[in-house]
């Protein structure tokens, strides 16, 4: 999916990429990589994945063969 997609939907859902990162406890520079297909943490893919309520497989395609498809974590 396309990175402005991805940062899309997960505004849509009330949040920010920066939020996200506060919420791992990680630098917004990591969400930003990982968003764009820069670098990789499966860890912040998950969460992505979480709260947009979309699959981690349909986000980044071939990039996390080892994450679950779909998001389960109760994280708010």
């Amino acid at each position: 999916m396309h990175p402005e997609l991805i940062k899309a939907q997960i505004r849509m859902k009330g949040t920010t990429p920066t939020n996200v990162a506060r919420s791992l406890d990680v630098t917004h520079t990591c969400v930003a990589h990982v968003i764009a297909g820069r670098g990789t943490s499966e860890r912040v893919a998950k969460r992505i994945s979480e709260v947009t309520g979309i699959a981690v497989a349909t986000l980044w395609p071939g990039k996390y063969p080892n994450v679950d498809q779909l998001p389960t974590s109760s994280h708010t």
